[in-house]
Parts: structure tokens; sequence; C-alpha cells
């Protein structure tokens, strides 16, 4: 990935997040918000125009939260139960650090909870993180192409042996949260959230479709989901968080595949009257800190996120999500087959749960020189190198892991997953510390 740590919309977008709700008897479902109304009674004096609230915004796209935790079963107590609403808000890009400040003046005071504002913060827009040199890979993509690595690689993770055992990935649920996928992939299910009422599979850039090709090739058997956030390799915070409450309530997804992210920068926003930790989104750290408090307690969803470390080729850390020091967020950098983590895979970061996987090399140059698989981009062949890929290898994996453990009768809840995955994991890459080349045994 290169650029910007942010693109910025014009007019601008915040993202307001009320206070998670505290909640003392027992209800079918939380009381309504206050603050919607409160919200949008206020856009024409303070300035903004409320464009969605994330509930309603699910469920025009036929997605009900209140329901799916009804479903399950889970208390009204429950974390999961208290996660905190959203709203997305429009202003003036000029005006948009005092439109911060009095929403924070106007809606964050503890003596009016049904209106209590907990954060506001601009928009941030990560990115899908590219085929190394173009986001874009295109149509056509094929993992058998001449010279491609992908036949070497399925054997240097066990994917061969794992298949010839008959571990294929049956019965995991894997969302990938991308550009979309080509008709014709062998989907399980589809969902556009940047289009209402988009019932055919379709991705206009060709990366989703890569992922979901490695993840069907080396996990055949899972049911896969793909979750469409982008038609430009530009993914609105917003959307990236609408697609994960989609992936965890609608889909019911094991395994989340996140091959995308933002730099983890660490200066202050003058544009939003300081920011908060940096570029580091509150809102969306917030939220993920809620998922992993869910914890599989009581029926609710366990899923792993499967995030990529970044192409940059730094020592400086990774990109977010896979920074999260969350253990629900498995962190994905890329290693050759010469077992060497490749020279563009970031690295700087200490994680819990930090493994490598196949995503090719360059030389000095920055050339490609190993690649997973090649596509198409107006009759240029384009190469598919990179963390995104390794994360498609490590979801696949996870998906083989968890097979695997159900089998065993073992326990294949995401800890038990991710325990297993790293202890039967390869300490064998010679120059990365901190990691594991993750496989199946």
């Amino acid at each position: 990935m290169s650029g910007s740590w942010m693109k910025w919309d014009r007019p601008a977008r915040l993202l307001v997040q009320g206070a998670v709700p505290t909640l003392d008897r027992e209800e079918p479902v939380p009381p309504p918000s206050q603050l919607d109304v409160a919200l949008r009674a206020m856009q024409a004096s303070i300035g903004y125009t409320v464009i969605a609230e994330l509930g309603q915004y699910l469920l025009d796209r036929g997605v009900n939260v209140a329901d799916a935790l009804n479903r399950l079963g889970l208390s009204f107590m429950h974390p999961w139960r208290r996660l905190p609403s959203l709203h997305l808000l429009e202003t003036a890009s000029a005006a948009m650090a005092q439109v911060t400040r009095d929403l924070y003046r106007t809606f964050a005071d503890p003596n009016r909870p049904g209106e209590l504002v907990d954060l506001v913060e601009p928009e941030p827009v990560l990115q899908l993180l590219p085929a190394l040199s173009a986001t874009r890979i295109g149509s056509n993509f094929s993992l058998t192409a001449t010279n491609c690595w992908h036949a070497a690689y399925r054997t240097d993770i066990g994917a061969d042996k794992a298949s010839h055992n008959g571990i294929t990935g049956d019965k995991a649920v894997v969302a990938v949260i991308d550009s979309g996928a080509d008709a014709g992939q062998g989907l399980t299910g589809w969902r556009d959230l940047t289009v209402l009422n988009s019932s055919t599979a379709q991705d206009s850039i060709g990366h989703g479709s890569a992922m979901v090709a490695i993840i069907a090739d080396v996990a055949p058997n899972a049911k896969l989901h793909a979750l469409r956030v982008t038609d430009s390799g530009d993914v609105k915070l917003w959307d990236l968080i609408a697609a994960i409450d989609t992936a965890v309530f609608d889909v019911g997804a094991h395994i989340v595949n996140l091959s995308l992210g933002l730099p983890d920068l660490s200066f202050n926003c003058s544009r939003c009257g300081g920011g908060h930790n940096g570029n580091r989104s509150a809102v969306f750290r917030t939220r993920f800190d809620r998922l992993e408090l869910g914890g599989g307690a009581g029926g609710a969803p366990d899923p792993v996120f499967v995030a990529a470390v970044g192409n940059d080729g730094t020592a400086n850390g990774f990109h977010w999500p896979a920074g999260f020091s969350n253990g629900n967020v498995a962190a994905v950098g890329a290693v050759t087959n010469g077992l060497r983590r490749s020279a563009f895979s970031n690295t700087g970061t200490a994680k819990t749960h930090y493994f490598l996987c196949p995503g090719g090399e360059v030389d000095s140059q920055s050339n490609i020189t190993e690649w997973v698989g090649e596509g198409s981009d107006n009759g240029a062949t384009t190469y598919c190198a990179g963390t995104s890929p390794a994360t498609a290898y490590a979801s696949a994996l996870l998906a083989l892991h968890r097979q695997d453990l159900e089998q065993q009768q073992r326990s294949f809840d995401r800890k038990g997953i991710l325990d297993r995955a790293s202890n039967v994991a390869a300490n064998d890459v010679s120059n990365e510390s901190g990691s594991v080349r993750l496989l199946f045994p």
C-alpha cells in the first residue's frame, strides 16, 4: 500500500458514537435511542446532515441485529446486547472541527443520558492491500497460470495433505470483506453494501475475487460469503463496520477475512480538533473490543478476524486492524517459498497471534519476483502478491483447523482454533521474530 494515511471526502463525513447503554432489566429489544431524534433535530443549527444510523442502515440491507441476538437467545445483559449506537454525519470540510466541538458541547452531557455522545471523529478511509503495484487484479484470475507459485505454496502449508485426509474446511463459514467476487465462484452468500438490492455477485477490480479463489482452493468445502464494501479499493470505515456486523450477525461467520488496512501513524489531527489516538479510530477500536468481550459465552458469535499487516516494507508497525491487541484479531504477514519473510511485509508490532503465510516476493527495485496468481487488467497481466493473499491463505488454513478440531471432538471456538494454529505452526522463517508460519500439520 502506498499513499496518504487518510483520504478525506468533501464534504467531510463524521462518525458519532453513542455511549454504551447501561441496561438494568430484561427486555426483548434495547430501548429506543433518543440520540437519533436529537441529532436530526439539531442538524440545521449545528451545520451537519445525518446520513445514516447503523441499525437502520443494516435493516435496509436485510440485516437485523436485534433479531439475530434474539435468535441466539442471549441475555439482555450480555456485552453483545450493548453495542453502542453509531451515526454517520456529513458536514462542510472547513467546518469539521467546529462541528465536532459543537457536537460534544451539545450532546456529551452526562445529565442527559438518552442523548449522550461518547465519540466524534472524522471517518478514515482504509485501503485494500493491493497486489503491490496496484489494487486492481482485474478479471480472469488464475492460480494455475505459468510461473505462479500457488501449487508450491499449497504443498508448503500442508493443504495437499489436509485434502488427502478429507480436511476441506467443511462447516466453516468464512466472510470475505472486500471488493466483491465474480459470479460463478461458488459462493454460499453475497451481500453488496455499496448498492441496495444487488443480487448478482460482481467485482469491478478483482481483488476480492482473488481472495475468494485462494480460500476456495485451499478450503473448498468452506461456506464462503463475499461482502462487497468497495469498487475502487478505498474502504470507508462506515462500510467496513457495517460489513463486520453483517458478517457476525447475518452470516454467522466463524472467520472474517480482512485483506485491508490503514497505517498506524502517530500524530494529532488538527482537522478534527485533536483527533483520537492519532489515526487509530477509537470508534472502530471500541466495536472490536466489545466483540471480543462476547467471547462465545452464552451462544454469542465467536468470530476470528484475520487481517493483513501491510505491504510498506517498514519496521514501524502493522496496519490496523491487524495491529489491534485484541485476542480475536490474527495478524498476517507474508513469507516466500524460500521461508524468508517477504521484503514488503510490515513488521514492528508484538502480537499473540502473528502468522506468516505465502505472499510472494519483490527484488530491491520492488519488482515482483514471486507471486501467488495472475489476472488481467485491460489486457495487461497482473500479479497477485502481498499480505492480502497471505491473509486469504491464513483464513483458509484456520477453516481447515476448525474442521479438524471438530472431527477430533476438541474445542473449535475462536480460542481453540487460534491456539491450535499457533501450537502446530512452524518457527522456521529466517528473517523474522515474533511470528510463526501458519500451516496444517
